[in-house]
C-alpha cells in the first residue's frame, strides 16, 4: 500500500509539473498569437507579428479571479482590494491584447488547457463564469460606475484536450445574442467563449490553428515538434519555448511509461493474489487442514496469509464485490 501511494504521488506531482510546463508553452507569445488569429475576429487578418505586438504582460497559472486581484495581474499595479465571500479561482493563462492601432488593451483574453472532457460539470459553465469574474474585477482599474461603456471585452479559450472523436478537430464560439434586428454588435461584444476540440494526434489537413496545436500538444517528441513548428508554421527560433517543449515532452513520456509500469505491477499482484485465493480455497473444499495449505504459500507473511484464508472462507460472490 506504501509503495502504491508513493507512486500515485510521484506521478501526481508529475502531472503537476507537466501541466506548469504545458502552460509556459501554451503562453509563448508566438503560440499565443496563432490561438488568437484563429479565435478573434479582429485578428483573422492579421499577421503573427502583428497580433504579437499587441499581447500584454502575460501571467502563467494561479492568477486569481478573485475581484480586485485579477486586474492587478492584467495591469500590473498594486492592488490588495478583495471582495468578501467570492472566493479565489486562478487562470492558466491571462493577458490584454490591443489590437494594432490602438494604444489601450482592447480585449482582455484568458486562455485555459483542459485535459478532462469531462470533469463533473459543464466547462461552458465554468468558461461563462470566468468570463463574470474578467468584467466584474475591471470595477475601478478599467471602468468607474456609472462608465459601463469603458468595460473591456474578455475572452475565455479553452483548449480541450482529450475530447470525444466527434468533438476533435471542431471549435465551438458562445458570446452575447439579441433577438433584436437593432442591437448593435459593439454592445453584444463583450463576452466570448471559445472551446476548442484539437486533435489527439498530429493533424496537417485541418485548419492552420487545429495543425499547428494538434502538433504542439501531440505525442512526437520535442525535436520532431520544433522541426514542424518551424518548416510549416514559421516559427522563430525561441530557446525558452524549446526547452519548455523538451521539458513537457520528457515529463508525458515519464508519465506514461510510469505509469504503464504501476499498472503492469499492480496487475501482476492482483493476478498472483487471486491465483492463491483460488487455490486455498479449492484445498479447503477438498478438506486440506489449513496450516499444510501454509506450508504451500511461503512467500506470505502470517497476516497475509491469514487475510487470504479469511477470504477464501468466504462466499465467491462476496470477494467478487471487494475487486
Amino acid at each position: 500500500m506504501a509503495d502504491y501511494l508513493d507512486s500515485q504521488i510521484e506521478l501526481s506531482e508529475a502531472n503537476i509539473q507537466y501541466d506548469a510546463q504545458a502552460k509556459a508553452v501554451l503562453a509563448d507569445k508566438e503560440v499565443l498569437a496563432w490561438i488568437l488569429r484563429g479565435v478573434v475576429k479582429e485578428c483573422q487578418d492579421l499577421s503573427i507579428p502583428a497580433i504579437q505586438a499587441g499581447i500584454g504582460a502575460t501571467t502563467i497559472g494561479d492568477t486569481p479571479i478573485n475581484p480586485g486581484k485579477t486586474t492587478q495581474a492584467i495591469n500590473g499595479s498594486a492592488n490588495e482590494n478583495k471582495v468578501v465571500n467570492e472566493g479565489v479561482v486562478n487562470f492558466d493563462v491571462l493577458f490584454p491584447f490591443a489590437v494594432p492601432g490602438k494604444n489601450e488593451a482592447t480585449f482582455i483574453i484568458n486562455v485555459e488547457a483542459q485535459r478532462k472532457h469531462n470533469p463533473g460539470y459543464d466547462l461552458v459553465t465554468r468558461a461563462l463564469f470566468y468570463c463574470a469574474r474578467l468584467i466584474s474585477s475591471q470595477l475601478n482599474k478599467d471602468f468607474e460606475i456609472p462608465k459601463y461603456n469603458d468595460i473591456k471585452p474578455v475572452y475565455s479559450i479553452w483548449l480541450c484536450f482529450n475530447a470525444p472523436e466527434t468533438l476533435q478537430g471542431k471549435m465551438v464560439k458562445y458570446s452575447l445574442a439579441s433577438e433584436s434586428s437593432d442591437e448593435t454588435q459593439e454592445r453584444l461584444n463583450h463576452l466570448h467563449i471559445v472551446m476548442v476540440y484539437p486533435k489527439k494526434e498530429p493533424d496537417l489537413d485541418g485548419s492552420s490553428l487545429m495543425q499547428m496545436l494538434s502538433v504542439l500538444f501531440s505525442k512526437l517528441d520535442a525535436t520532431h515538434k520544433e522541426t514542424i513548428l518551424y518548416e510549416k508554421f514559421h516559427f522563430t527560433k525561441s530557446d525558452t519555448r524549446e526547452e519548455a517543449l523538451r521539458h513537457m515532452c520528457n515529463l508525458s513520456l515519464n508519465i506514461s511509461e510510469e505509469a504503464m509500469k504501476k499498472g503492469i505491477e499492480q496487475g501482476r499482484e492482483l493476478g498472483k493474489r487471486l491465483a492463491n485465493l483460488s487455490m486455498v480455497r479449492n484445498l479447503l473444499a477438498n478438506g486440506v487442514p489449513s496450516d499444510v495449505i501454509r506450508k504451500s504459500l511461503p512467500d506470505l507473511s502470517d497476516s497475509e496469509f491469514a487475510d487470504l484464508l479469511k477470504e477464501a472462507k468466504e462466499p465467491e460472490n462476496e470477494t467478487q464485490k471487494k475487486q
